[in-house]
């Protein structure tokens, strides 16, 4: 299984179905991701938003993966003998952006350079497209600098729209994918694992449903949370018959 099919067999999991009925790609490499008790197809598809940089197409998850762990290892192995207190430090950063030694350098720089002022709050860009936010502990922790938060400027937007406006698409092309096989199952799902609204609260679930609902030839539509896979939201869509 790949992360994507990890997060629905939780969620499934999680949902009440047992172990021993979720038999993952049951036949062989292709479709369905998963059959449970042999009766339902489960198909699984991460849904995200992409940045445009020229010709090249990339979801936004690709950078904000890299940027994290290039960043929180920076901070983690920042290690002095003597300091104050500790901070937190969050980051907001824009595309295009690329971990490299010379950002490395950079960012070092401007921890050394913080550090006799761990008890002030500060904002520092440190480079064009990444800034620095500086918010003093109230405990001293065992090395100086620890991560905050994080915003990704890209990733702005209104969340259930989008959702809206991208998910059609997913839909059509896993219906190509499953339409020569879709006789061999009684009940036909999709799980999506949503990386745009990264799980649907109660008020975005009702904002999403008060639209038409899309029309699929699958039975069941979830959205699944990758922050925790064991929040899931079911829409509502209208089942129509395969043609």
């Amino acid at each position: 299984m790949n992360q994507d099919e990890a997060f629905v067999k939780e969620f499934l999991l999680h949902s009440g179905w047992e172990e021993e009925s979720l038999v993952p790609q049951p036949k062989g490499q292709r479709t369905p991701d998963f059959a449970i008790n042999g009766e339902i197809a489960v198909e699984v598809r991460r849904l995200s938003k992409h940045f445009h940089n020229g010709d090249k197409v990339e979801p936004l998850e690709h950078t904000n993966i890299r940027i994290h762990r290039f960043l929180t290892n920076i901070f983690d192995s920042f290690l002095v003998d003597h300091f104050d207190r500790s901070c937190f430090v969050s980051y907001t950063f824009e595309r295009p952006i690329k971990p490299s030694k010379e950002l490395r350098e950079k960012i070092v720089s401007t921890l050394r350079s913080y550090l006799p002022n761990l008890g002030q709050r500060q904002i520092v860009k440190v480079h064009n497209n990444l800034t620095l936010e500086f918010l003093p502990t109230e405990t001293k922790f065992d090395r100086p600098y620890l991560w905050g938060a994080a915003s990704d400027d890209n990733g702005g937007g209104f969340v259930v729209s989008d959702l809206y406006k991208n998910l059609p698409i997913a839909v059509r092309e896993k219906e190509e994918k499953v339409r020569q096989y879709f006789h061999e199952y009684g009940s036909w799902w999709l799980a999506i694992v949503d990386y745009i609204g990264y799980g649907l609260g109660e008020l975005d679930l009702r904002q999403f449903n008060a639209n038409p609902p899309i029309k699929t030839i699958f039975n069941k539509i979830i959205l699944v949370s990758p922050w925790n896979p064991k929040w899931g939201s079911e829409i509502k869509i209208e089942t129509i018959a395969l043609t």
